[in-house]
């Protein structure tokens, strides 16, 4: 899986769902895959941490 396709899954299994802000909720979970990738961390662990 790559990136892109990461953010689409992110997105369809989120799709429903609203943060208390109103915003998407997969902006969340893409959010914390960008502060992994700014510390160094391998394309593979942000993808798992995104997805999961």
């Amino acid at each position: 899986m790559n990136i892109d396709e990461c953010i689409e899954y992110v997105k369809e299994k989120h799709k429903d769902q609203k943060r208390k802000q109103g915003t998407p909720y997969y902006t969340h979970p893409l959010a914390v895959s960008n502060m992994l990738k700014e510390k160094g961390f391998l394309i593979e662990y942000q993808i798992a941490r995104a997805i999961s």
